[in-house]
């Protein structure tokens, strides 16, 4: 029998906390909506309300997918906001935030009381570039691109800094030996 990869085996964590996701949802960093398996269903059900944000992805071509969701073009530090919500998701976009500690008081501001925030992402394996590559990416004009490599302690850290003592941390894995490069922190808004 081969032993299940880290990668699912990790990721089943997220799924889980999706799956028992309810009320309204704000997805920072929706990307191509890479669980819509698991949040169609819910949205359709009408047991979540979802607002997907993301700077970046092609949300004409999301949208047509879901109609259930209300998708906002824009970035987690200034999207408009004009609700609260039950639960904020960052999944593997922390890395991508420009500024971590605005989006996090904008996220705290936006979570109702015992609202809970989930934050997933990756600890990039090494990426050898040339000096050449490195000044061709410096150059560039793309706007999606890694502003930080933090890993699970570093993003807590930074989370603290931010929440002015209105999040208490629920769960936390990180990644070590055995896992895969994915870490997890989840937080509940405590006032």
């Amino acid at each position: 029998k081969l032993e299940e990869d880290p990668f699912t085996r990790d990721d089943a964590r997220v799924r889980t906390l999706l799956a028992n996701l309810n009320g309204d949802v704000l997805d920072l960093g929706c990307g191509e909506g890479p669980y819509e398996a698991l949040l169609g269903p819910l949205a359709r059900e009408g047991r979540i309300r979802y607002v997907g944000v993301d700077p970046h992805a092609p949300l004409e071509t999301l949208a047509a997918r879901w109609p259930w969701a209300t998708l906002i073009k824009g970035d987690a530090e200034s999207a408009p906001l004009d609700k609260s919500f039950h639960h904020v998701l960052l999944l593997r976009s922390w890395n991508h935030l420009r500024e971590p500690e605005k989006a996090i008081r904008r996220v705290v501001e936006s979570l109702h009381p015992q609202g809970e925030l989930l934050i997933v992402d990756n600890v990039a394996f090494g990426l050898a570039r040339t000096r050449a590559q490195t000044e061709r990416a410096v150059r560039s004009t793309s706007n999606f691109e890694h502003y930080r490599n933090d890993d699970a302690e570093s993003a807590h850290q930074i989370v603290l800094g931010a929440a002015d003592e209105k999040l208490t941390l629920e769960e936390r894995v990180d990644v070590g030996p055995g896992t895969a490069n994915q870490w997890l922190l989840r937080y509940r808004r405590v006032s």
